[in-house]
């Protein structure tokens, strides 16, 4: 019976909220938002909920770059945009969601170091475009972060 106390609440709580993670962005997108997502298979969870929702308009891609309906994997994508990319891509967006989780370890292996090292690139250079803002953090264990960042930013 103990046992069952402490094991039964825990079915209620998500440690990776992707549901709740989309839902937020989902009701609070706007015209003109877009979104990137660290690393890409982000994109798979958001797409997945955003496909059940009736709840706003999805926001436009600029990482990666594919339309919400297609059915292609992003398992294990570390990309980094560079500053032109993130021009052209983030052209005509007025605001951008930046979603990230798993973005790698100071204390792991080399791998993981070097996507820690990729995402505080990418996040520097989107922030440098779009301004910077609070990070939301949801969920426990493999934390999901969503940044709103206001931009874009002019010269």
């Amino acid at each position: 019976l103990l046992r069952g106390a402490q094991v039964i609440p825990s079915y209620s709580s998500s440690p990776e909220p992707w549901q709740q993670a989309s839902a937020m962005v989902l009701t609070q997108a706007r015209p003109g938002d877009c979104i990137a997502f660290y690393p890409l298979d982000g994109r798979m969870a958001f797409q997945y909920y955003f496909a059940r929702s009736r709840d706003g308009r999805a926001p436009s891609e600029i990482l990666p770059i594919a339309p919400w309906y297609s059915t292609q994997i992003f398992v294990e994508r570390y990309y980094v945009l560079s500053p032109a990319q993130i021009a052209y891509r983030g052209r005509g967006c007025r605001r951008l969601w930046f979603v990230t989780s798993h973005e790698g370890q100071r204390d792991g292996p080399a791998a993981s170091r070097d996507h820690l090292k990729r995402f505080k690139v990418l996040s520097a250079r989107l922030e440098h475009a779009f301004g910077n803002a609070p990070v939301r953090t949801l969920g426990y264990a493999a934390a999901i972060h969503v940044q709103l960042l206001p931009g874009p930013l002019r010269p």
